[in-house]
């Protein structure tokens, strides 16, 4: 086994080995859920909880949300410039064109106020929920509270409601 240097890994284990182990040991899943993707992080550890057992974690449609809205998030920090985003190795943004830079950027960060204008309607519909928190901490942080649950599967149903359901006619 070698290292992404060229050099030969010491290691005892693959890092995939001791990661899917140390998933098991932590979080008690078993050995196919912790070679998941989505035991990689919160989110999708909360998506398997809700696969498991529907009155635990989140569904498929808030899931889809939630990772739409970490995109737009990422899209914003990007267009800020921000240390904290996630860049692809894929060439650059706007390297060729200044002017069609200029216009992702304002796209972008108009994608994001209308993300959390969506999330300020629900917030505003439920105000015994803190549903900023949950979003800052849950989906923008990757952290896990379980006391903010009921508030990260409010959220995300707005979010879904604004990013896969909005242009739908309304029924009645």
């Amino acid at each position: 086994m070698r290292a992404p240097s060229g050099q030969i890994s010491r290691a005892k284990e693959p890092p995939a080995k001791v990661a899917q182990l140390a998933r098991m040991r932590i979080f008690g899943m078993s050995a196919s859920e912790a070679l998941s993707d989505l035991a990689g992080d919160n989110l999708g550890r909360l998506h398997m909880a809700w696969k498991r057992d529907k009155a635990e974690g989140i569904s498929t449609s808030q899931y889809d949300a939630a990772e739409r809205y970490r995109e737009v998030f990422n899209d914003k920090r990007k267009a800020e410039c921000s240390a904290g985003a996630h860049y692809d190795h894929i060439g650059s943004i706007g390297a060729s064109d200044p002017d069609e830079y200029e216009a992702w950027v304002k796209r972008a960060k108009q994608a994001y106020a209308d993300a959390r204008g969506a999330i300020d309607e629900a917030q505003a519909e439920t105000r015994n929920s803190n549903l900023y928190a949950a979003v800052q901490f849950m989906l923008e942080n990757d952290q896990f509270l379980p006391h903010m649950l009921g508030d990260i599967r409010l959220a995300c149903n707005a979010l879904y409601r604004h990013f896969f359901t909005h242009n739908r006619k309304k029924v009645a």
